[in-house]
């Protein structure tokens, strides 16, 4: 195995867990901490754009995963 696709492994795989880490908080502030006020953010909005964020980089990283093994095979 090369440096490179060690360390595409451990990217794809950090990527997949902020992900997840994003929607995950995001769900949370949407749900349950809707009026909560972060600066001047509220946290239902900033719930809604973290889960959009975090869903728009899970489905990047699937992409790029699918392409990087379409081009091996």
């Amino acid at each position: 195995m090369s440096f490179r696709a060690l360390s595409f492994k451990s990217f794809r795989s950090f990527r997949t867990l902020l992900g997840i880490t994003l929607v995950a908080v995001g769900a949370v502030l949407a749900l349950f901490f809707r009026d909560l006020e972060f600066l001047w953010f509220r946290g239902g909005p900033l719930g809604l754009v973290l889960v959009l964020l975090g869903v728009l980089d899970l489905a990047e990283s699937s992409i790029v995963s699918r392409r990087r093994n379409g081009a091996r095979n």
